[in-house]
Order: structure tokens, then C-alpha cells, then sequence
């Protein structure tokens, strides 16, 4: 059977023959799963910009509703009442105004509600692409791999489950190339202590040269302060190059003369 899903980058890249594309896109039109996958990963890479559209739940238009119709009936029961003792337009205009407040009132409940759905939505899809992530990273194929980093550069706010994801494959992967894409990945984040700490910790795992450089510049040009002693190791660790100390000497000035 085919395995479609393996085919759905190559399909968003545009790289199938005319006969893979039409049976992709059958298989899109048949498979709700696979077209949503498909979403998913467009999402994931950028490609869709448009907002979610979070519509509020039945119960809470029903709510709405009801509020709305009571508040009406309650202020033309009031009204009439008052017309029984007086004919005076203040009055009038007051009853009128009072049922304009409590109607924003109710409609301001309801945008409440669809910004919380909102915000909920957002959520599960960020749950969604950090497990999509973790599923691409697995890949055999380097340079699928090095796609699936690249994904997360188009994210402002990523969830700690991608997070997790770009640290592992930065400390664990077997190609130095991708390790080194996670690394320009993370980048983006060091304003999270969760990346400034993996990036101090991942000093002392890396091996290959450009990845471990790599590290020792974004350290320095951040003035991480907590990455003077983990640089000074560095400097006494016989598995690294003169020209990796030289490096790391640098960072040190870097950070020593601020």
C-alpha cells in the first residue's frame, strides 16, 4: 500500500510526477486524516497565514440568546409599568439606554467566549506540530530532517514540546549538518532560559568543531554570563582543537569585558 504521508512534503514542494500528484490528491480527497496532516505540516512550514476561525460553541450563542430575551422582557415590563404612573420621554429614553448596556454587556460575554476558543484551538494545533516534529526528526532521511528544523523557523511563540524537539536533535543527532540546523533554529530563542541553559549544557556533548563554534558565538553574542565557566572547561578539554580553544578564548574576552 502506499504510504502517502511520506509523500506530502515532496507533494507541498511540488516534486511529484503528474501521475503521484493526481493520486495524492485523490487520496487527500478520500483520507480526512491525510488532508489534515497535510494542514498540519503546511501550517508547520508557513504556508497557511490565515487566522483560525474559533466560532463559539452552541451553548454559549444559546446563553447568549436567552440573557438577550430575557433582559428585553424584564425592561418592557419596566417600561410599561412606569407608563402607568408617567408619559415622560426621560424615562423612556432612560429604559432604552439601560437595554443597550445590558445587551454590550452580553455581546462582550460572547467575544469573550470566542477568544477563549480562540486560544484554545491554538493551542491543540501547537500540541499537533510539536508531535508532527518529533515524528519528522525520526526520519532516515538527512536532509528531511534538516526540512523538519527549518519548520520552526517560521514560529514566534513555540510551545515547550518543539523546544524539546530542536534541543534533543541539537544534542542526539547523528549528522553534525543537522545538529547544527537546530542549533540556528534555537537561535530565535534565547530569550527563553530553557535554550540559553541547553545551549551551556550542549558545550560539553558537542564533538564536531562548526556546531561547537556555532554554540560559543550565539553564547557570546547573548552576554551569557553563566557560559564563562563551561568555556573556560572547554579550554582544558583535550578532545577539542587549538583553533576551537581559540574560539572559545574569544568568547571569554567577550563576556569578561563587558
Amino acid at each position: 500500500m502506499e504510504n502517502y504521508s511520506e509523500r506530502l512534503i515532496d507533494y507541498i514542494d511540488q516534486t511529484l510526477s503528474s501521475e503521484e500528484l493526481i493520486a495524492i490528491e485523490v487520496e487527500l480527497d478520500r483520507n480526512p486524516e491525510l488532508a489534515s496532516e497535510l494542514q498540519g505540516l503546511k501550517l508547520m512550514m508557513g504556508i497557511i497565514s490565515e487566522d483560525i476561525v474559533a466560532l463559539p460553541s452552541d451553548n454559549l450563542q444559546s446563553k447568549f440568546d436567552k440573557f438577550l430575551t430575557s433582559e428585553i422582557e424584564e425592561q418592557k415590563a419596566k417600561e410599561k409599568i412606569r407608563n402607568q404612573d408617567t408619559s415622560s420621554t426621560p424615562a423612556k429614553t432612560f429604559n432604552l439606554s439601560s437595554l443597550y448596556k445590558y445587551a454590550v454587556a452580553a455581546a462582550v460575554l460572547l467575544l469573550v467566549g470566542v477568544l477563549v476558543g480562540r486560544l484554545y484551538t491554538q493551542d491543540k494545533q501547537m500540541d499537533k506540530l510539536s508531535e508532527d516534529l518529533y515524528a519528522m526528526l525520526e526520519e532516515k532521511s538527512t536532509s528531511q530532517r534538516i526540512k523538519a528544523v527549518n519548520m520552526s523557523h517560521d514560529l514566534e511563540e513555540p510551545n515547550h514540546g518543539i523546544l524539546d524537539a530542536l534541543i534533543k536533535t541539537m544534542n542526539t543527532d547523528k549528522s553534525s549538518n543537522v545538529r547544527l540546523a537546530a542549533v540556528t533554529a534555537l537561535e530565535k530563542f534565547t530569550t527563553y532560559d530553557k535554550v540559553k541553559n541547553a545551549f551551556i549544557n550542549s558545550l560539553g556533548m558537542q564533538e564536531d568543531p562548526t556546531v561547537t563554534i556555532a554554540l560559543i558565538n550565539i553564547l557570546a553574542s547573548i552576554k551569557e554570563q553563566n557560559a564563562i565557566e563551561p568555556l573556560e572547561q572547554l579550554l582544558n578539554d583535550e578532545k577539542h582543537m587549538q583553533f576551537v580553544k581559540d574560539e572559545a578564548q574569544v568568547g571569554i574576552f567577550k563576556l569578561t569585558s563587558i
